[in-house]
């Protein structure tokens, strides 16, 4: 995981200090802010769940939020057909996934914490939508990576 890049979402999760930290658990790293969810299968593994801020490196007490109940079974998700950037003027720029909006700085911010980029050849196959809502799911588990990021609503 690219921590100079976790560390740019995390700031923006001031609000919940247990969202700026890493949360190491098994063979992996699980980050969330509650609107992205990167998570990193780790090569070394540890032997009980730590919690580090990425604001100052130390240990957290406390416990991190259950991410697991988020992640989308893979029957809900559907492979991404149509993907591009739209650029309006005086308008915030979006990724759109199948019609469904994505903060463009949100998917840049999320794929970059594992070195990707949007219309990289590694993510566009591993791209999936929710059926039923609105989430866009990188999906790359067999290489030990994951990124879930809500969409926004723009009437």
């Amino acid at each position: 995981m690219e921590l100079q890049k976790v560390k740019k979402l995390a700031k923006a999760a001031a609000k919940r200090p247990i969202l700026q930290c890493l949360h190491y658990k098994d063979d992996e790293i699980t980050f969330t802010d509650s609107y992205v969810l990167v998570i990193e299968r780790n090569s070394i593994k540890v032997e009980k769940p730590l919690v580090i801020s990425m604001v100052n490196g130390k240990m957290y007490e406390g416990t991190y939020p259950d991410t697991s109940k988020i992640r989308p079974a893979e029957e809900d998700l559907v492979r991404v057909n149509d993907w591009y950037l739209e650029l309006r003027p005086f308008k915030e720029p979006y990724y759109i996934a199948d019609g469904v909006r994505f903060q463009k700085s949100k998917v840049e911010d999320a794929l970059a914490c594992l070195g990707l980029k949007p219309f990289g050849d590694q993510v566009i196959p591993n791209l999936f939508i929710k059926k039923q809502g609105q989430m866009l799911v990188y999906d790359n588990w067999d290489n030990g990576q994951y990124v879930l990021i809500l969409g926004v609503r723009v009437d």
